[in-house]
């Protein structure tokens, strides 16, 4: 039987983007899209624990990171061709509209926030440590996205920036917010080694 998954192509260090160009797995494109990946999977994740939580007022913070997931998708095509050499792959493309639902899910969130003036050290409870992952992953791809459009000046990114940007903010701003009012602020005075 044949593998759908199992290809060998990229056995030797090379895969094929979306534009149909054959790239080293360490080309800017590449590091991109597995930063794309690596977003959704945590994001994913996420979802799935609050899912188990079985609370009612995550009911609407899940069905926004499930379009978030949707949106990653889209990004994820941008990435894969930078220079559009196949418009017809692309399914959608992320404007205005989806940067102000996103912008307007972070305000109400933090509208219900009292926040320290310290850095946050760690999340206080296990589903605001996978939000703080998810918003490190987002930042990884951030940077990924930046070396991306470095390498690639052609690549009209539009509000890609902005969005990934209001992303990362949204994810940090939710992880607060699920902590519940138990935020864990930097205390400098800690770092007195502890007595043995």
């Amino acid at each position: 039987m044949r593998s759908k998954v199992t290809t060998k192509r990229g056995d030797q260090g090379t895969t094929t983007a979306l534009d149909g160009e054959t790239y080293c797995k360490a080309h800017p494109i590449m590091h991109c899209v597995g930063a794309v990946d690596e977003a959704r999977a945590q994001i994913a994740l996420l979802q799935l624990v609050l899912a188990a939580e079985n609370e009612k007022n995550n009911a609407d913070i899940l069905r926004f990171l499930h379009w978030i997931l949707h949106t990653l998708f889209l990004i994820g095509t941008e990435c894969s061709d930078p220079c559009k050499k196949h418009p017809e792959y692309r399914r959608g493309r992320l404007g205005e509209q989806e940067l102000r639902s996103l912008e307007k899910a972070q305000m109400e969130l933090e509208a219900e926030l009292d926040l320290p003036s310290a850095f946050i050290v760690s999340a206080s409870t296990i589903p605001a440590a996978h939000a703080d992952l998810s918003c490190t992953a987002v930042r990884r791809l951030e940077r990924e996205f930046a070396a991306l459009q470095a390498s690639c000046p052609e690549f009209e990114t539009g509000i890609l920036p902005a969005y990934l940007n209001r992303l990362s903010d949204y994810l940090y701003i939710l992880a607060r917010w699920l902590e519940a009012g138990k935020h864990i602020p930097m205390d400098y005075s800690r770092l007195e080694p502890p007595e043995a």
